[in-house]
């Protein structure tokens, strides 16, 4: 069955329908323009229709020129004159030129409720056909004076040419500017048909395409050519929108999401829109056809045309009527639209003469707005910084969860979609470092919804363990509708003021109690250098990546003076000398808390506080492992406290730079004292870099009881490389573990020995800085020296096969201790080679780790002797001694199945050895290793 076309009358209606419904929105934009615009608008028809050397834009007579069916009205004509007095012809172009642009109109929000008298002029200059490029470039440079011209004038004019050609295959820029590519080419057509303005040339072929064959507008159009019902020289094609793609609107969604994170408001009634698109889809139906038939249908009250046709209405009523039940949702969207329009409607004396206002009271009643709800809205700028909060968390909702729905939708739709998962990633990663809440983080709670939350009185309160904001100053506990926010880092606190300018110049800060919490220097001192902070290190976050700490700030004793009992008491100066680490013979630690403050390459601000003595101990391993990224943070230290603050601060800034060094060299241990406690500072498992301080993988410091507790740690295994331990240079010890450290050696296996009384102790250093202690009666030192002396040897020999790499020497020193300290002397390693052993010990360990021992290459296996391997290993050996003793014995040689460090085997050694002296006393003995 053929399709039915509209008659004569009909198409006359259609046209005679979108030009009144076009002059009425004309009008009304021009009412709410300054006369200067006005003007500017006026003249625009003409400056592009004729070359003409003194009127504004003139490039040269070659520029093209010209505006199909365009005749200038005598206002336009009069306007020029005025420019130019006696220049005849002016309603005509130049024979070369003549009709270059096919048509003029006007972008954006005029001549809807939603335009603001400080509404920009954007405006496509359409070319139906294409130019040559040095025309083009012409009429490029001639739409650029002409835009000069207007700020002259004092109107912000921008002109985009528009190959109309190209356009309808998504070959553009987009219309306000921004470049968005070809992926928005259709949704821009939703937008241009609803909401343009035609001021000359051909009109838009669109309007006579009813919405039921938008499927096919080209063959539709040229059974209307054919039919003879319409001219082709009136009308143009700039595009048929017969639906949207999936991949538009998703873009356009993201892109609106990323404009959202600094305008909300703005960017949320097309961010909706995109949204409302994508639950219909694929069954989406452009917002334009509600327009079309509405013009089209010859029900419509003509009063009342205009109102139902405006394009933000249009917009507002669609997608509220998709959610009935999501009244939040919808609230939102309706003050979105309202804030857009830029009027007050509680303020009687405002905009009486504005057309916008009685339509938007119309829609307000719709609504169910009180004039309360009027009132509040229209003091935004006024609003309390938890009013704003409130909002913000509306907002930042409905971002979010419209970001999750076009994850899902690109993941469920990903093959119809040419959407990058990188800008989807990238993002992400955005609204994580705007939105993405967490304790410590600071957040910034005004995107653009107030003006200025700027406080006149703010007041600080304290209780134990926690900090309190409020607003308005209070000597006495304020109602819980004042608390802005509570922390236990008063830090956090300051730097929340600063970054949501809270606290300005002409602002007043109090504390309660005045005198307990923290001395008015000391707040003016940390409040002066968290501003300074904030204000050097804002930057543009960096999304590409996974956030990287790039800046750290220790801030010490804040609001916790150390000293202050001893201030009290007059001995603050007793002690000028002492350590600030270790205070006076009450071995008092002056750290007595911490807030860092990191910040991050997503420009993410995290404070995390900590307290009591241990607070240095619990921050060096993530301050250490911060400290391990490339590139290097920047760290600094900061201290105001009324006592000792240089100090203080010198000495823990010297601390970490002794750390820092030691890592950088060795990557070691560090030992250091905190009171009366020492501590070992254990580096971070690898050198990745940290996303935060709070990152488990930042290493450890471990407490300990006596300074005997320190040898465990020393023989820990370490990771291959050299890694020896390091010593505060303020540590006070008798241990000669410190002179021992200094003589480590890489590619060196070092035995010291020191003797007291009549024991001696071995301290073994290994090629990776690990140390192994072991003590031995003198009289047993014989028997003990040379066959570990003999392990060492044979076992250097083989290290190139078991590591990889090769042992220099076996060093042998000998330590002494006198009143200047300990001594590292250098003795002569025992001639092996001239002192052969008459008993040899070796044991072999399997892949279940059993041993089978050898004495004198006679087997002992486990499988051969089960649990009595180390009695009849201790048989033998006493049956091979002259007169039968049963001293230890030790083994020359332990041998693995895989490679194994010096440590490693030592431990097998010396397991080893200690079931053998217990069979050799006549001991029972436990399991076997491995057992």
């Amino acid at each position: 069955m053929p399709n039915l076309l509209p008659d004569n009358h009909q198409l006359r209606q259609w046209q005679e329908d979108f030009l009144r419904l076009n002059q009425q929105r004309l009008s009304q934009a021009s009412s709410l323009m300054p006369p200067r615009q006005q003007r500017v608008l006026e003249l625009l028809p003409l400056l592009l229709h004729v070359n003409h050397a003194q009127l504004p834009g003139f490039v040269d007579r070659e520029t093209p020129a010209g505006i199909e069916r365009y005749n200038p009205p005598p206002a336009a004509i009069r306007a020029a004159r005025s420019l130019l007095p006696n220049s005849p012809n002016l309603d005509r172009p130049s024979e070369q030129t003549r009709e270059a642009i096919s048509a003029l109109f006007l972008m954006g929000s005029l001549g809807s409720l939603a335009q603001s008298r400080s509404s920009d002029l954007d405006v496509w200059v359409c070319l139906q056909q294409a130019l040559q490029p040095e025309h083009h470039q012409r009429l490029q440079r001639k739409c650029q004076r002409i835009e000069q011209w207007a700020i002259t004038q004092g109107v912000e004019l921008h002109l985009f040419v528009m190959d109309l050609a190209q356009f309808r295959l998504g070959q553009h820029k987009d219309s306000d500017g921004e470049d968005c590519g070809s992926s928005q080419y259709l949704l821009l057509l939703d937008e241009f048909y609803r909401s343009a303005l035609w001021l000359a040339g051909r009109w838009p072929r669109w309007w006579l395409v009813p919405v039921h064959e938008e499927h096919r507008g080209k063959e539709y159009w040229d059974e209307l050519l054919n039919a003879h019902l319409t001219h082709p020289d009136y009308w143009l094609d700039i595009g048929d929108l017969p639906g949207i793609p999936a991949d538009e609107f998703i873009g356009a969604a993201l892109w609106q999401l990323s404009k959202s994170l600094s305008s909300p408001y703005k960017s949320l009634l097309k961010l909706a829109l995109c949204r409302h698109y994508a639950e219909q889809y694929p069954q989406i139906r452009p917002l334009a056809w509600d327009l079309k038939e509405r013009i089209q249908n010859p029900g419509n009250d003509p009063d009342a045309e205009w109102y139902e046709c405006d394009a933000y209405v249009l917009m507002v009523e669609r997608i509220t009527a998709s959610h009935p039940a999501n009244e939040r949702y919808n609230n939102l969207l309706r003050r979105a639209f309202y804030y857009k329009t830029g009027l007050q409607l509680s303020n009687q004396q405002q905009d009486q003469n504005d057309w916008r206002r009685p339509h938007l009271q119309a829609l307000i009643r719709a609504w169910q707005w009180s004039d309360a709800d009027l009132t509040e809205l229209d003091c935004r700028d006024q609003w309390s910084p938890q009013r704003v909060f409130q909002e913000r968390n509306e907002l930042v909702a409905e971002m979010l969860a419209t970001y999750r729905q076009l994850s899902l939708f690109s993941q469920r739709h990903q093959l119809q979609l040419h959407i990058n998962a990188t800008d989807l990633r990238l993002l992400g990663n955005r609204l994580a470092a705007a939105f993405d809440a967490r304790p410590g983080k600071i957040t910034r709670i005004n995107p653009g919804i107030s003006r200025n939350l700027q406080q006149p009185q703010l007041t600080l309160l304290r209780y134990p363990g926690v900090w309190q904001l409020a607003t308005g100053r209070w000597n006495s506990p304020p109602p819980d509708r004042q608390i802005i926010k509570q922390s236990p880092s008063l830090v956090e606190l300051l730097l929340f003021c600063l970054h949501n300018e809270l606290w300005q110049r002409g602002s007043s800060l109090h504390t309660v109690p005045n005198a307990d919490a923290i001395t008015q220097p000391e707040l003016q001192q940390l409040l002066l250098c968290l501003r300074q902070l904030v204000q050097r290190h804002t930057s543009a976050g960096d999304w590409q990546e996974l956030p990287r700490l790039r800046h750290l700030h220790l801030f010490l004793n804040v609001a916790s003076d150390p000293l202050d009992q001893y201030s009290r008491a007059g001995l603050q100066k007793l002690s000028d000398l002492d350590d600030p680490l270790n205070f006076s013979a009450s071995h008092h630690n002056l750290v007595a808390s911490i807030d860092m403050v990191s910040i991050n390459s997503w420009n993410e601000w995290h404070v995390q506080r900590l307290e009591g003595p241990k607070a240095l101990a619990d921050a060096l391993p993530m301050v250490m492992a911060s400290l391990a990224n490339r590139p290097r943070p920047s760290l600094e230290v900061h201290c105001f406290n009324p006592n000792r603050p240089a100090r203080i601060r010198q000495r823990v800034l010297g601390l970490l730079t002794s750390i820092l060094g030691h890592q950088r060299r060795h990557a070691g241990r560090f030992v250091f004292a905190l009171g009366q406690h020492w501590w070992c500072l254990n580096p971070p498992a690898d050198n990745r870099s940290l996303e935060s301080l709070t990152d488990p993988e930042a290493g450890q410091c471990q407490r300990l009881e006596s300074e005997e507790d320190l040898w465990p740690r020393l023989q820990q295994q370490q990771r291959r490389g050299f890694h020896p331990p390091a010593f505060d240079r303020w540590l006070e010890t008798r241990l000669p573990v410190t002179i021992i450290c200094q003589h480590l050696s890489s590619r060196h296996w070092q035995l010291f020995y020191q003797r007291e009384g009549t024991l001696l102790t071995f301290y073994l250093a290994d090629e990776c800085g690990s140390l192994l202690r072991q003590y031995v009666r003198y009289d047993e030192l014989t028997h003990w020296l040379l066959p570990t002396l003999r392990f060492l040897m044979r076992l250097q020999q083989r290290w190139p096969l078991l590591r990889q790499t090769s042992i220099d020497s076996l060093r042998l020193f000998e330590l002494r201790f006198s009143a200047d300290g300990w001594t590292c002397l250098p003795r002569q390693l025992p001639d092996l080679d001239s002192r052969s052993s008459p008993i040899e010990l070796t044991a072999i360990f399997d892949h279940d780790q059993q041993p089978t021992l050898y004495c004198n290459h006679e087997e002992f296996s486990i499988w051969q002797y089960g649990q009595q391997l180390y009695p009849a290993v201790a048989q033998r050996v006493i049956g091979l001694r002259s007169q039968r003793e049963t001293y230890p014995c030790y083994l020359s040689d332990v041998q693995l199945n895989h490679s194994a460090s010096l440590l490693v085997l030592w431990q097998h050694k010396q397991q080893v050895e200690q079931q053998l002296a217990e069979a050799l006393r006549g001991n029972q003995h436990p399991l076997l290793p491995g057992h």
